[in-house]
């Protein structure tokens, strides 16, 4: 398995930071909010960023914030066994002046506390920062 920061080597070209962060406590647990960030956008790439995220109809109702789906084939059996009830599931995006933000963990829309909400595995993170990079570079923000 390559390591998450291999994506850091891509943005490095356009002088744009990427990390992965731990800095961020949920107000229920002492585990940090793991979360994806890019930086150093320009206003132009935000702005194609949120008509993009707008359009395909996955705001949250807060400003800046959209929902992210989980495939159904990256659900943890628990999480399968619980959408249902839980589901769907996804990852939240918060989209700000110059950055984004992808937490990476995985919420269910239907409940919010439930042993099912869990950080993604690495499969799922790998594969939701593949699509924001996928979604970036479609827009014209070059890696």
């Amino acid at each position: 398995m390559q390591p998450l920061y291999q994506h850091a080597e891509k943005l490095n070209t356009r002088r744009r930071r990427v990390c992965c962060s731990f800095p961020f406590h949920s107000a229920t647990s002492q585990e940090p909010m793991r979360t994806y960030t890019i930086d150093q956008l320009e206003d132009a790439e935000i702005a194609a960023v949120n008509t993009r995220l707008t359009s395909m109809e996955l705001q949250a109702g807060l400003e800046g914030i959209y929902w992210l789906p989980v495939p159904r084939n990256m659900l943890t059996p628990l999480q399968v066994e619980h959408e249902g009830q839980c589901g769907p599931y996804c990852l939240a995006l918060e989209v700000e002046d110059n950055s984004l933000h992808l937490e990476l963990l995985v919420r269910g829309m239907g409940r919010i506390r439930c042993g099912c909400i869990a950080f993604a595995a690495p499969a799922l993170r790998d594969h939701m920062i593949a699509y924001l990079e996928s979604m970036l570079t479609e827009l014209g923000v070059g890696f």
